[in-house]
């Protein structure tokens, strides 16, 4: 069994990416551990789903600004595990310390595809989340407010 550490970037959403190669690692049979870079309200939601499933760490959300060019940080962050990898959207798998998808045997589109959470669903709850809002300029929804009207509206049951 190998030890493998996979440092993930971005937002919530782009963070997901990570605990899916995380996935594949773990299904092969290594050891894995993920290290966000992220500030707390990022870090909060990806530790409350997550966390039982990884090993999940926060480091400075700063890093990922400079980790893909400071070899030194990498390796600091890399520390004695037999790999390291980095996982975030803007990498798409083309840096070459991305992701090693082959060597696990699958492909992006594997990655892509794997659905996870899925035994923590609840079909039976009527539970609506809206998750619009966005720290990023030019990211958040302009009418969060009217599509929760509207959606409690029409679906009077659900918890929006």
């Amino acid at each position: 069994m190998k030890s493998i550490r996979i440092i993930a970037g971005d937002g919530v959403g782009g963070q997901i990416e990570a605990f899916q190669c995380a996935y594949h690692v773990k299904r092969a049979g290594d050891f894995i551990e993920i290290l966000s870079c992220s500030r707390d309200e990022v870090f909060q939601p990806l530790k409350y789903f997550f966390g039982d499933m990884f090993p999940l760490i926060q480091i400075n959300e700063d890093y990922q600004n400079t980790i893909c060019y400071d070899s030194n940080l990498f390796n600091e962050l890399k520390g004695d595990y037999d790999a390291c990898f980095l996982s975030w959207p803007d990498l798409v798998f083309q840096h070459p310390k991305s992701f090693d998808y082959k060597k696990y045997n699958i492909s992006i589109k594997t990655i892509k595809n794997t659905k996870l959470l899925l035994e923590k669903r609840k079909p039976t709850e009527k539970l609506i989340y809206l998750g619009l809002l966005s720290n990023t300029d030019h990211y958040s929804y302009q009418y969060i407010s009217q599509l929760a009207v509207k959606l409690a509206t029409t679906l009077p049951d659900y918890l929006i």
